[in-house]
């Protein structure tokens, strides 16, 4: 059965910020069982996914900077399902929480203004087709977490220009990265992203993998790494996923003075 959404009045919207408003049918019959198919909270549409999770299922407002929250309700934002954003003109950036761990095909497929997007820091995949066709997408920043980027995922990004694979991906689709003339990978050597790469024809860079206590990632333990690592353990800089790799030497899952100390030691021994 199909339904037609009623639009919320700014005055309601602006209530019920934090809300969730359902969806509803325009004509009501007190015999007829309705089914609600979806709900909406601010321009977004989501669906439940398990208990305690949703996936957002649909971008309705033309806002040009979206900030999907974490949690709605009591549910976290866990996945952008398939083509929720697609061919969305309006769309000039979109952070995405650190809630989410997984982004469905063609989610922004052709959004022809997508400039900037901020990826969750716990991302594992990014599906097929996913920022297709995105033609002012100049840069993005892969998280550590991330495993697998599926086909055509970044295909006929045209301003693309540099794209740096974490080690820890495992596979890398067909068609990922093509038509994207500018683009240069930074890839770990003798990885999966280098093979891609070497078998794609696709320009790159092949770095040593990651150093115990390289905070700065220039492939040598330095003073300066120690700094760093100082920094962040006081709030003056941020805590990377790779820097927590790399500079817990401790292996306590902080970063510390203690951490920054074993560094500096390691790098004058």
């Amino acid at each position: 059965m199909k339904f037609r959404k009623i639009a919320a009045s700014a005055a309601i919207l602006a209530l019920m910020f934090f809300q969730t408003a359902d969806a509803y049918a325009l004509s009501y019959d007190e015999n007829t069982t309705y089914e609600v198919s979806s709900t909406v909270f601010w321009e977004l549409e989501y669906a439940p996914l398990g208990e305690d999770t949703i996936e957002i299922t649909k971008y309705i407002g033309e806002s040009e900077n979206v900030i999907i929250p974490q949690t709605i309700g009591s549910r976290r934002v866990s996945y952008i399902g398939d083509g929720a954003f697609a061919n969305c003109s309006s769309v000039k950036s979109v952070v995405i929480p650190d809630s989410v761990t997984a982004i469905g095909s063609r989610a922004f497929i052709s959004c022809s203004q997508l400039e900037e997007v901020t990826l969750s820091s716990r991302l594992s995949s990014v599906g097929a087709y996913a920022f297709a066709g995105c033609p002012k997408l100049k840069t993005i920043t892969l998280p550590d977490s991330l495993v697998a980027i599926g086909n055509n995922a970044f295909s006929v990004c045209s301003e693309l220009s540099s794209v740096t694979v974490p080690p820890g991906v495992v596979s890398i689709g067909e068609w990922a990265f093509a038509g994207c003339p500018r683009l240069t990978l930074i890839c770990t050597k003798n990885s999966t992203a280098e093979m891609f790469a070497s078998q794609s024809s696709i320009r790159y860079i092949a770095v040593e993998a990651d150093v115990p206590g390289d905070a700065d990632g220039d492939g040598e333990v330095t003073s300066a790494d120690a700094v760093i690592v100082l920094r962040c353990s006081v709030g003056l800089a941020p805590l990377t996923h790779s820097i927590r790799k790399r500079c817990d030497a401790d292996g306590d899952g902080d970063i510390s003075a203690f951490d920054a100390l074993t560094i500096l030691k390691n790098s004058i021994s």
